[in-house]
């Protein structure tokens, strides 16, 4: 039997490299590259969700994503057959006063929970802004109620820099609001009635000042005129 040589593979002359033909540099090379393309392909379609996905909510953070309604689409509440108790809540208004849903006793309410750090939020409150500059009124308001656990400097800056001029300012520091109305995640919002029940909700973002929106809106204003 023949030893096989230093060098050789399976007989004389016949050398790794025609039997390995990429060699282990080049996968040094190859690999960093799919690796690369993979990370760009994940960040894009991260992207692509958290423009028209609402975000989880967890310690004021985004983590992660659920259903949603892409602005622009046909617009629908998740209304109930009979209207739901909520129950008390408390946040703060732009002066840091406290305040409750109770305040707005007698006026249907447009709730809104979101966040500065939220993607489609910042994508529809120019929408809430408009909405509430049609229809606000004794009988109507926007309440955007923001997560932000920095309290109402961020979110007046959040204001400025988007030119909002009709909502006031709200916020949940604590965080506590979306647990106790069974909400994961925002942009979500609740239409409550003017005895402070719930009538319906939206999950996802929404193009609030679209006519299909103002129509449905002053459906409900109607309806509690009558």
């Amino acid at each position: 039997m023949r030893r096989l040589e230093a060098g050789t593979l399976n007989g004389p002359g016949r050398d790794r490299a025609e039997v390995f033909p990429v060699s282990l540099r080049s996968w040094s090379v190859v690999l960093p590259l799919v690796a690369a393309a993979a990370a760009m392909a994940g960040i894009y379609a991260y992207h692509r969700l958290a423009q028209t996905e609402p975000v989880a909510v967890d310690s004021g953070r985004p983590v992660e994503r659920s259903a949603s309604t892409t602005p622009g689409a046909e617009f629908s509440f998740n209304a109930y057959e009979t209207p739901r108790e909520l129950p008390q809540v408390s946040f703060t208004n732009g002066s840091g006063e406290t305040m409750s849903l109770s305040d707005f006793k007698g006026k249907t309410v447009l709730l809104n929970l979101w966040a500065t750090w939220c993607v489609p939020c910042r994508e529809e409150m120019p929408t809430l802004d408009r909405l509430e500059s049609i229809l606000g009124a004794e009988n109507f308001q926007v309440v955007a109620l923001s997560l932000d656990q920095e309290g109402s400097t961020v979110v007046k800056a959040f204001y400025d820099e988007l030119g909002l001029e009709n909502l006031k300012i709200y916020v949940d520091e604590r965080m506590s609001v979306p647990a106790l109305f069974s909400v994961i995640g925002v942009p979500a919002t609740l239409l409550i009635d003017e005895d402070g029940r719930e009538i319906g909700r939206k999950l996802g973002p929404a193009e609030w000042d679209s006519p299909e929106v103002i129509s449905e809106i002053r459906r409900h204003l109607n309806a509690a005129a009558d």
